[in-house]
């Protein structure tokens, strides 16, 4: 795995393709084999997505992903939420920034409502960068409160205007004032699991 995506990976942009039918041992685009190495989060067509496309990918790393332990914190400096994330101890803290605006208008949805929000689901996807195959898949719940408050950040986000430029200056701004580890401790909200449920097909 690449150093740059060890402290963190800044997302170049969104890709569009559909939640489910995804296996490991096969590619994550058919026809596809290489990937530059970055990190997505998505709220998108009713589901959450965290998205690790590395290179170089170890053993260990894989196995981290699949099933070790994995620790979660919402970060909320609009217009950027970040969702921080760790596989301790073999991937460090890193973060996955998103805008409501930058997903394609075709794939947009509100998730519910903060008082209406009993959990969520995320899936985790892990992609080799140097042969395009998935190499893990992850099925976590979500804690309510955890939920709940990304839902709501989402909401607010939606409502408020929305201007590329100023979105990437801010993203700029804010990575050079914060470390990933700094990052992470502006959490507003935490989860932590200690192994999620693997997807095998």
């Amino acid at each position: 795995m690449g150093a740059s995506i060890a402290s963190g990976g800044k997302i170049t942009g969104m890709t569009e393709e559909p939640l489910h039918g995804y296996r490991v041992g096969t590619l994550y685009i058919p026809g596809r084999t290489s990937w530059p190495e970055h990190l997505e989060y998505n709220w998108r067509k009713g589901g959450h997505e965290l998205r690790l496309f590395f290179s170089g990918l170890r053993r260990d790393e894989i196995e981290a992903v699949r099933h070790g332990p994995m620790e979660l914190r919402l970060v909320v400096i609009q217009p950027v939420i970040f969702l921080c994330f760790r596989f301790a101890p073999v991937i460090d803290w890193s973060d996955a920034p998103y805008n409501y605006h930058m997903v394609p208008e075709q794939e947009r949805t509100l998730p519910p409502r903060p008082e209406e929000t009993t959990g969520a689901e995320l899936v985790t996807i892990l992609v080799d960068g140097d042969t395009g195959v998935i190499e893990g898949l992850r099925l976590t719940r979500l804690r309510r409160d955890f939920a709940r408050k990304l839902h709501g950040a989402i909401r607010e986000q939606a409502a408020l205007p929305f201007d590329q430029a100023t979105y990437d200056r801010e993203l700029d701004r804010i990575r050079r004032r914060y470390s990933r580890a700094d990052l992470a401790r502006r959490a507003i909200a935490v989860h932590e699991s200690l192994g999620g449920r693997e997807i095998v097909g």
